[in-house]
């Protein structure tokens, strides 16, 4: 089974602790959904991965946009769950690594389509932690280090991402 893979904050959605009901989403707290799934133009970014071996890949894609390398936090949506809401992640290849084919994004999102992936990983976080996956700090950094010194990942000179693995 092939799974979407979604960088969270995994401390953000622990708010959601606080719900009496577990099944009613639209109470769970706006500010933490804007700021963890990062809604921008109507559209969010996932990564299509065929199993778990993939993760690495997924690490060095998220991460490699940035300047530091730090822990991160991952959710695997199985690719029936959004088949069942009726959402169809669309390919959108990105990124400079070997997976930038296996970029999509989730595109024209509105509240409830938004309500559904909410729901997703909130019943992912809750009943399938197998599904929740955190990689240290320092599993991150190792990953990095790897991937610029087999030539997987070339970093732009000006990058400090490699300075932020030290």
């Amino acid at each position: 089974m092939s799974y979407y893979v979604r960088k969270i904050n995994r401390a953000k959605w622990k708010t959601s602790e606080k719900l009496n009901d577990k099944e009613d989403v639209n109470k769970l707290e706006a500010d933490f959904l804007s700021s963890c799934l990062k809604v921008q133009h109507g559209e969010i970014s996932l990564w299509k991965i065929k199993d778990e071996s993939e993760i690495n890949d997924v690490v060095i894609a998220i991460v490699s946009v940035g300047d530091y390398a730090d822990k991160v936090d991952l959710i695997l949506i199985d690719e029936n769950d959004l088949n069942n809401v009726d959402i169809t992640p669309i390919n959108a290849p990105e990124g400079n690594t070997k997976i930038r084919e296996q970029h999509y994004k989730l595109c024209d999102l509105n509240y409830e389509a938004i309500g559904k992936v909410a729901k997703i990983i909130f019943n992912k976080i809750e009943t399938d932690v197998t599904k929740c996956k955190r990689i240290s700090a320092r599993e991150t950094k190792s990953i990095i280090i790897n991937a610029v010194s087999t030539g997987e990942l070339t970093l732009l000179p000006d990058s400090k991402l490699l300075e932020s693995c030290s």
